[in-house]
């Protein structure tokens, strides 16, 4: 099995990600205040206190989604940096055993002298 991972895409998606949650975060805000002009210029009627209570819905759970956007996003930042740190073990091991087999002779057997000689 073989795991390719391209860190620089990682963190390419954790700031995305990072975006978006700020993104959702402010997606609620009009909703939220049309309905509450909705319902201060309606003040009786259950549309608009359904206006407002699906605004209010709607902006809890964006907040919960942009929160969860935020941790997954430093997240995939952290595994991006975890894995240019194994990468960067490994290479150093490379490099070391490189090295070591530029030093590396082989050994060679001496030639058999008759005991006559």
């Amino acid at each position: 099995m073989l795991v390719f991972v391209e860190s620089a895409q990682l963190r390419s998606a954790a700031q995305k990600m990072k975006q978006y949650s700020s993104d959702a975060k402010n997606l609620p805000d009009k909703m939220v205040r049309d309905a509450r002009e909705a319902d201060r210029s309606n003040r009786g009627f259950k549309c608009a206190d359904g206006a407002e209570e699906l605004a209010e819905s709607f902006e809890t759970l964006l907040s919960h989604f942009s929160n969860y956007l935020g941790d997954v996003s430093t997240l995939v930042g952290d595994i991006a940096d975890n894995w240019d740190m194994a990468d960067e073990e490994c290479a150093n091991d490379f490099k070391t055993w490189a090295w070591e087999l530029r030093r590396f002779r082989v050994p060679t057997i001496p030639a058999w002298r008759s005991v006559g000689n």
